[in-house]
């Protein structure tokens, strides 16, 4: 049985040149770019995952894109959950039972 969940994967690839950018648009991203154009100096690729599976996959792509000489910034993972609460947190007070009581010398102090 497998275990599914869902989130999105961001890999950031940084660059030097604009012969490597060109590289990666053309090997990674399948695209064409015209040489001369200006580069940007990284490029984001978000990649969704569902079960353990895609997240070796995207592991994969990463080890891929350093055996191509790419500089792999950062990878970040979140599920769904940290996604939502980014896109709408929660605007909920505290409740009451959220406050630590903590004793001084003169009794309980709410914190």
């Amino acid at each position: 049985m497998t275990t599914t969940f869902d989130g999105q994967a961001t890999i950031k690839v940084r660059f030097r040149s604009n012969p490597e950018y060109v590289k990666f648009r053309t090997q990674v991203l399948k695209t064409e770019w015209n040489p001369g154009d200006a580069y940007p100096t990284w490029e984001e690729m978000v990649v969704e995952f569902h079960n353990v599976e895609d997240l070796d996959r995207i592991t994969r792509k990463v080890v891929h894109l350093l055996q191509l000489g790419f500089e792999v910034y950062s990878t970040r993972y979140k599920l769904d959950q940290q996604l939502a609460e980014e896109e709408y947190p929660p605007e909920d007070p505290p409740e009451e039972d959220d406050y630590v009581f903590v004793e001084d010398l003169h009794g309980c102090v709410r914190i």
